[in-house]
């Protein structure tokens, strides 16, 4: 993931820019959705799996008993050859994406935020920020070597909108326009030709690279992110990927969710096998998937109010990635959330996390709102700050000891405290420079207590820190080294 932010000037190689260098191991790649699909298809009918084609489902009748067998009534064929069908199941899983079938069946659906609408397109070549800026800006060029900067998944920044730029592996590239309603309206963008005429407006340098392009197509999902009550239920069945829940798309989480939903039902439909499941397993389920989906989507909702200052989004995002190789990393890597007794130990350690996440968000948005612009950087390469490059090597391990994992999560929130505490400092500078000289008589805070308010900081303990104070020298000087102050 690659972040421009938007300066004052219109020059792009003048913006700041979050962003690695040069891609590290263990690599990710965009998912070329036919191509994956066709392979899924092939992997089912070389497993035996009697697949359906050319179907469509009419209704699922769900039952009540715990011995009943679900309906699905669907037809297949078209025309004259159209022909009615029913399966009986004793399990049934509602992956149909956002038809949300059983979702809407059940009354279940959940709005997030009706703020938020995209659009997107896709055009033919490549399109590549690297050819916004001229050859003579070889600094800029050279701090991203062998035109890196075309196979990241490219996100263009400004007050309350992105835009993404991601090449496509059949020739084409996607361009989409993601806002919050009530800054940047739908009706502004919603066809081809108004969203040109949006970019000229906010980002006139990708609009001058379309002229003489035409899309391929033009898709546009208003109010995009929901939620659910329930996504897993005793009584057999459940709803995976956008059947269930769809967050917000800005950290690209969607494969995350599709990992723990797909893995989170397996896990229960081998248990009904053997006679094991419980209403408390498939609530526990349904408990960790949703806080996880909800509380994600707070967290990106959340940085639309920051997207207009580099500074403070970056700053956002590089916590918000590293909660999240601490949090959804080392579950997925090490099946944490599968494993009920390993999970209750670490959702201990999480619980601490959890309430000073909300405190930087809080933070995050106040320092956006009243920045004064006085820190700015160019260019960050995140994964050459040693404290980040070191968490994200313990935690994106697998098969670690149930000590290591425990050990793992102790370090981060470790590292999360006293990471807050720099935040703090940095964003005390940009908004209020005059209240330094009173934080720094106290070397050592309460990071649960942080705030940009100063009245509240007695009343809520701020100089009153929980344990014995720890030494924030090294990882200061990491990240201002990193945003060159």
């Amino acid at each position: 993931l690659r972040y421009f932010f938007k300066p004052q000037e219109t020059e792009f190689h003048k913006r700041p820019e979050l962003g690695l260098s040069e891609f590290h191991a263990p690599k990710s790649y965009q998912i070329d959705r036919g191509k994956l699909e066709n392979d899924l298809r092939q992997f089912n009918i070389e497993a035996g799996i009697d697949l359906k084609e050319d179907c469509s489902v009419q209704d699922i009748e769900l039952a009540e008993g715990l011995q009943q067998q679900h309906k699905i009534i669907y037809t297949q064929g078209s025309g004259a050859n159209k022909k009615t069908h029913c399966i009986k199941s004793r399990w049934v899983v509602d992956a149909m994406g956002r038809r949300r079938y059983i979702q809407k069946k059940l009354g279940l659906a959940k709005p997030n935020h009706d703020n938020h609408s995209a659009v997107w397109f896709r055009v033919k070549g490549r399109f590549d920020v690297s050819d916004f800026v001229p050859a003579s800006q070889e600094k800029w060029h050279h701090r991203v070597p062998n035109n890196n900067r075309f196979y990241s998944t490219n996100h263009l920044c400004g007050e309350g909108y992105w835009v993404w730029l991601i090449p496509l592996s059949t020739g084409y590239t996607s361009i989409g326009i993601v806002a919050r309603q009530d800054i940047h309206p739908l009706k502004n963008y919603h066809n081809y030709e108004l969203a040109l005429q949006w970019l000229q407006e906010n980002e006139p340098v990708v609009a001058a690279h379309l002229e003489g392009k035409s899309p391929e197509d033009f898709r546009k999902m208003p109010k995009y992110s929901y939620s659910s009550k329930q996504v897993f239920s005793f009584n057999r069945w459940a709803c995976v990927g956008e059947a269930g829940t769809f967050p917000d798309p800005f950290y690209s989480p969607g494969s995350d969710n599709i990992g723990l939903g797909n893995s989170l039902t397996t896990q229960m439909i081998d248990l009904d096998f053997k006679g094991q499941l419980t209403p408390e397993k498939v609530e526990d389920a349904n408990h960790f998937y949703l806080t996880y989906n909800d509380g994600l989507t707070f967290n990106i909702h959340n940085s639309y109010n920051c997207m207009g200052n580099g500074i403070v989004m970056s700053t956002k995002m590089i916590w918000d990635t590293l909660a999240g190789w601490t949090f959804g990393c080392l579950m997925m890597f090490n099946s944490i959330f599968l494993d009920p007794e390993l999970k209750t130990k670490v959702q201990q350690i999480n619980a601490e996390f959890f309430p000073l996440s909300y405190r930087m968000q809080q933070l995050f948005r106040d320092w956006a709102n009243q920045s004064l612009h006085r820190v700015n950087f160019e260019f960050i390469d995140y994964l050459a700050i040693p404290f980040v490059n070191e968490l994200r090597t313990r935690n994106l391990q697998s098969n670690q000891t149930e000590a290591e994992i425990m050990e793992a999560y102790r370090a981060s929130l470790k590292l999360f405290e006293e990471f807050a505490q720099v935040i703090f400092q940095i964003a005390l500078e940009d908004t209020k420079p005059e209240l330094l000289p009173k934080i720094n008589e106290h070397p050592w805070l309460n990071s649960w207590a942080i705030s940009l308010d100063a009245s509240k900081w007695e009343a809520d303990g701020l100089f009153s820190p929980k344990n014995e104070p720890q030494n924030l020298d090294i990882i200061k000087q990491q990240y201002l080294e990193a945003i060159s102050r």
